[in-house]
């Protein structure tokens, strides 16, 4: 009976409808899937053609035949659902409860899409393009909700998938010839760690607020639901890069995952830098477009308004709307040469493009996603990196509620919600998910530029596994992320300076401790690499330098007698001089 539906499809309405070429009234009115779980994986990851989600089904009947048999399909239904006829008849509605649907495997968020129809009138079919629905836990029923998708593996969005590296990226096979080409040689070597030099990055985060409904455009926040993050919440914000388990955390105790072949290095010696302090690297806008751009909702992106967000919020701020003191902040170097980070709250497209305010009959997705351009990849200074994160508010609203469609976004601990952060960054920084799918870049190594990293992984930072459990990084990841910065030195790089401050200029004086190469070690540095401590090599020891190595102006070089530094290749070299 499917194929024969599909047929039918031309003569479908716009909105949840009967298709049909005589009747004039079916018998089902309305069709409702009332999501209560977010994606199962089935307990087979990395299989992910079993993941599913579970609803209750409630149907609406203009009424009911006195025979036949009900019968409700869709696309991702494993199986034609039937009710007999008898059981319904005088009910205005009727409920199906734990539905087990297919997860979507769709690149764009899916809607739910559902036919009914009753075999004794099988001309006369209803339906119901956008079925999704969820309660919230003040019992308000929210409409429009997407089918959560695969929870197994990554799914790369349209346009995305396949398409070619950014000229700036690492080479994903290296020079034989060239050790300085190798991303492996630029990973922490987990025996000394100190031979790697912290790189600190400057995070700015704008945070995207609903407007209050009878001010707007002029920057008021909306009195009762902003929707968002909101000054209360600055001391959760500071967690996100203070608490182990924030982004720091993640980036300084990486564990280590015993089946991907990967040596473990628990320190990718990476560090954000954000003192969550308002106007000065945190900024709260009222803006309910920005609010709404996250990446899709059903078949519909909701990025539009990213440009003008980047103009308006960052490279052209109005004083007059984010007021003087916003204003001079903004403007200022410390911030223009930072990492920006655009907090939206959903994904929000409107059925009316020219809408000033979401409305019940939109489409909003209020679960995490995020997207990033390629074009920034490159940290030219003139294009500032900018990228959106989305919905990391609503999975910390619901993490006490396990039947949210966003549950499964809440990582497991609040400090933990800062996390979301890192996938743009490290996408910025040459890191492809890891999927069967090649996510978004066309690789001439593994899926995903690396061979160390497995295929699928439940426990890999770029799988698409639970959030809190996606703690683990390989050489090859860490390496490429460290050459990327070696090389490009980004703008929104800090060096720390004498007194624990940090600017964006290196320091002429040593502040890390003195790197010492002990009698009977024999070193070798096989990557570009930039120090902030003088060098010690011991009686007995050896240091082979083969590629670039830079040393604060002040720094010492000492070699005991007894000791060697061979210097095989590359230059020594100290900052600010020639």
């Amino acid at each position: 009976m499917i194929p024969f539906l599909f047929q039918l499809i031309p003569f479908l309405t716009l909105a949840g409808q009967y298709i049909g070429l005589f009747s004039t009234a079916c018998p089902v009115a309305r069709i409702e899937a009332r999501i209560v779980t977010s994606c199962q994986d089935n307990g087979t990851i990395p299989e992910w053609d079993d993941d599913f989600f579970v609803a209750h089904l409630t149907l609406h009947f203009n009424y009911v035949p006195d025979s036949g048999t009900l019968k409700i399909a869709g696309p991702l239904l494993p199986d034609t659902l039937s009710v007999s006829s008898t059981a319904l008849f005088g009910l205005d509605s009727f409920e199906l409860r734990d539905v087990v649907f297919k997860a979507s495997t769709s690149t764009y968020r899916e809607s739910i899409r559902l036919y009914a129809w009753f075999t004794s009138a099988p001309d006369c079919i209803h339906y119901e393009a956008n079925a999704g629905t969820w309660r919230d836990l003040q019992g308000v029923t929210h409409r429009n909700i997407q089918a959560p998708k695969i929870c197994s593996v990554c799914v790369g969005p349209p346009g995305s998938t396949g398409a070619s590296l950014p000229s700036c990226f690492p080479p994903e096979i290296a020079d034989p010839d060239d050790p300085c080409s190798d991303v492996l040689n630029y990973a922490t070597d987990p025996e000394h760690p100190e031979h790697t030099a912290i790189h600190y990055v400057k995070v700015v985060l704008h945070i995207f607020q609903r407007e209050h409904p009878d001010s707007l455009g002029r920057h008021v926040v909306h009195p009762t639901d902003p929707g968002n993050f909101t000054r209360a919440d600055l001391p959760l914000i500071r967690s996100w890069f203070t608490e182990p388990e924030g982004i720091n955390g993640f980036f300084s105790q990486i564990p280590d995952d015993p089946e991907d072949g990967s040596p473990h290095i628990p320190d990718a010696r990476i560090r954000l830098l954000n003192e969550g302090i308002e106007g000065r690297d945190v900024f709260f806008h009222p803006d309910n477009k920005a609010w709404g751009m996250g990446y899709s909702c059903g078949q519909k992106t909701t990025t539009g308004y990213y440009f003008t967000a980047r103009r308006r919020y960052l490279l052209d701020p109005d004083s007059t709307l984010v007021g003087r003191q916003y204003w001079e902040a903004l403007t200022s170097d410390d911030v223009q040469h930072a990492l920006h980070v655009f907090i939206a709250g959903v994904s929000w497209a409107a059925d009316d493009p020219d809408d000033a305010e979401p409305d019940s009959t939109d489409c909003i997705y209020y679960c995490t996603q995020g997207y990033s351009l390629s074009t920034q990849a490159c940290f030219d200074p003139k294009n500032l990196p900018v990228y959106v994160i989305s919905g990391t508010w609503t999975a910390w609203q619901v993490r006490n509620d396990p039947s949210h469609p966003c549950y499964r976004d809440y990582p497991g601990h609040d400090a933990a919600i800062g996390r979301q952060l890192i996938g743009e960054f490290m996408h910025l920084l040459s890191l492809d998910h890891i999927s069967p799918f090649q996510a978004h870049w066309r690789h001439a190594v593994g899926a995903d530029g690396c061979e160390d990293t497995p295929l699928q992984s439940t426990l890999n930072r770029m799988g698409c596994a639970l959030a809190h459990v996606r703690t683990v990084l390989t050489r090859c990841q860490i390496g490429r992320m460290r050459y990327q910065l070696e090389h490009l030195r980004p703008a929104f790089l800090r060096y720390p300076h004498p007194g624990g401050r940090y600017f964006g200029f290196p320091s002429q004086t040593p502040t890390d401790p003195d790197v010492v190469i002990e009698g009977g070690e024999e070193i070798f540095w096989l990557s570009k690499r930039h120090l902030r401590s003088n060098i010690v090599v011991k009686s007995g020891g050896k240091l082979h330098v083969r590629c670039d190595l830079s040393l604060p102006a002040k720094a010492s070089i000492s070699v005991e007698p007894g000791g060697s530094l061979l210097l095989e290749g590359g230059r020594i070299v100290r900052e600010g001089m020639e």
